[in-house]
């Protein structure tokens, strides 16, 4: 569970994180009672769905109690299943077995909401989308791919002051970029009643959603680019030489043997993709730097150690984009890119994070 406070500035409206706070509560709603039963844990999902609204309650900001200690209004409540953990479950629209989970997680939600005091709930309709709601409707519900994209995209713009007043201009918000496994998807704002067909024609769009901010209405963007995913990315990187020399890498013990300007030279790997191993190791004649060393008996000097190429790397790159996207709609991306902060979400955000590369959710 996250816990955000928001401060509003008087001045010009803009919102502030005050402070956050994480929570961790285990087991989890969609935990199977079988991998509980096996891990020693309470399955009772009642017990549960206590845990988690009792946990939320304490946390719910109070507003203008009386003078015998009870609250006079409760605290809004919105809860919303994400598109993920419905993919987890089976319930984002096939049915089956994971439609009927979702049910009875939202049956005791609703009892359990029902008696609270302190949380403000409006009953979800009954048949609507396996017993939850849409984001426009009731309190608690589902969230569909479109409206999680759209939830995060006025998050971040909230958040990096995009949207102050009335008077904010949607060229000037923040986009987000979606490195997936296998495609790439931007999401951008735009104004409401400007015309036009997508970079890329009609087959580029993912969605439009009509969003109201602070009174101005606004359309937000979706484009997909196939196959500029990370994983066809790598695989384009790693064997640009290959393909350019049109042959196949050398196989060595049922491996294809990979040297790579991309990975250090002190450094291996082993990568299995789309059914084929590849070891990759770096370039037979490595590059040089001085490096600070950060620890040890050399702790403060500087040592030539060998390193990978990131001026080499970050060609392949650029040859990759280039080669995946025409020159005039890569023009038109990035006129409308331009200026705007770009906010990086999916598979290449976690690796990044893995590595150290970038600090979570910064």
């Amino acid at each position: 569970m996250y816990v955000y406070i928001f401060q509003r500035h008087i001045g010009d409206g803009s919102f502030h994180l005050a402070s956050e706070e994480k929570l961790r509560i285990l087991p989890g709603l969609f935990s199977k009672p079988d991998s509980l039963a096996t891990r020693g844990l309470a399955h009772d999902l009642e017990a549960r769905v206590d845990e988690v609204i009792s946990a939320a309650e304490e946390r719910a900001p109070q507003e203008e109690e009386e003078k015998d200690g009870h609250v006079k209004r409760a605290t809004p409540v919105l809860a919303r299943i994400s598109p993920q953990v419905l993919d987890r479950v089976g319930g984002g629209g096939g049915g089956g077995g994971g439609a009927e989970e979702v049910a009875k997680v939202a049956a005791a939600l609703s009892a359990r909401l029902r008696n609270s005091s302190r949380l403000f709930f409006s009953e979800p309709a009954r048949g609507e989308r396996g017993g939850f709601a849409t984001v426009a409707g009731p309190s608690l519900g589902t969230l569909s791919v479109r409206e999680a994209r759209v939830l995060q995209w006025f998050a971040v713009n909230l958040l990096t002051h995009k949207l102050i007043g009335a008077s904010f201009s949607a060229s000037a918000t923040s986009a987000i970029v979606d490195v997936g496994p296998q495609d790439l998807e931007l999401t951008f704002a735009i104004p409401s009643g400007r015309p036009g067909a997508p970079p890329g024609g009609p087959e580029r769009l993912a969605s439009v959603s009509r969003v109201s901010a602070f009174g101005r209405s606004i359309k937000l963007v979706s484009l997909v680019f196939k196959g500029l995913g990370l994983m066809p990315a790598r695989l384009a990187m790693l064997t640009e030489d290959q393909v350019k020399k049109e042959k196949k890498g050398e196989e060595v013990g049922g491996m294809v043997e990979i040297r790579n300007e991309c990975m250090n030279p002190i450094a291996q790997a082993v990568w299995n993709y789309e059914g084929r191993d590849y070891h990759i190791q770096g370039k037979e004649e490595p590059d040089f730097e001085l490096v600070r060393e950060r620890n040890g008996p050399f702790a403060g000097k500087k040592i030539n150690r060998p390193v990978a190429s990131f001026d080499g790397c970050h060609k392949r790159a650029v040859s990759f984009l280039s080669g995946k996207v025409p020159t005039n709609e890569s023009a038109l991306v990035r006129a409308i890119l331009r200026g705007r902060e770009i906010f990086m979400e999916g598979m290449l955000l976690e690796k990044a994070m893995e590595r150290g590369l970038t600090l979570p959710y910064k």
